[in-house]
């Protein structure tokens, strides 16, 4: 087990090196517990929650919040939410990725919480494979600083896929709206409402 005091976070690993349960304690009186699910080829295709701290999915109480639908690489094609309890699971689309030269180049997914509007987000990287920029298919543009790799990068909250967008806009006229999300993160986006 490894524990990190900054973020309240403690992780635990299965015997070929995969982060299989995360403990959150952040919030005392709320414990997060979330388990990750590899397939037999150790590509991570589900998250759930837990009930009790242990990579052991026979007694710990995994229960499916997240499945994946894998590319022939083993990236991340679509995500899907799950709801239901055993024996009964349901799937919900939540986004759906592009790749081409084994990087993600386009994001297909909700736009609300409603689920009722869609919108597809474009990224362009640097030479690293850094996202810099993503673009939305309306024109709106969010630009992101970082070190290489996405390092020291801390995106907003409400980021779908990671898609990194700031909120919608708050009246129906086109205006540059500039967020800083952490030290060094400035994001711009033209929203036009």
């Amino acid at each position: 087990m490894i524990s990190d005091a900054g973020t309240g976070n403690s992780y635990l690993y299965d015997g070929e090196g995969r982060i299989c349960a995360v403990f959150n304690a952040a919030l005392p009186s709320m414990p997060i517990m979330t388990g990750y699910f590899y397939d037999a080829m150790g590509t991570r295709v589900a998250k759930g929650s837990l009930t009790s701290f242990s990579c052991n999915f026979a007694s710990n109480g995994f229960k499916p919040t997240t499945s994946y639908v894998l590319g022939a690489g083993g990236e991340q094609l679509t995500e899907l939410s799950v709801t239901g309890a055993p024996g009964n699971y349901t799937s919900a689309w939540t986004h759906t990725n592009a790749f081409s030269g084994g990087h993600i180049t386009a994001t297909y997914a909700w736009s609300n919480s409603a689920h009722t509007a869609t919108d597809t987000y474009f990224y362009l990287a640097d030479w690293l494979g850094t996202k810099r920029a993503e673009v939305a298919a309306g024109g709106c543009v969010s630009t992101f600083a970082s070190l290489p790799y996405g390092d020291g990068l801390t995106p907003p909250a409400t980021a779908p896929t990671p898609p990194n967008t700031t909120s919608p806009a708050k009246n129906g006229t086109p205006n540059p709206a500039t967020t800083t999300s952490g030290p060094g993160t400035t994001q711009v986006r033209w929203e036009d409402g």
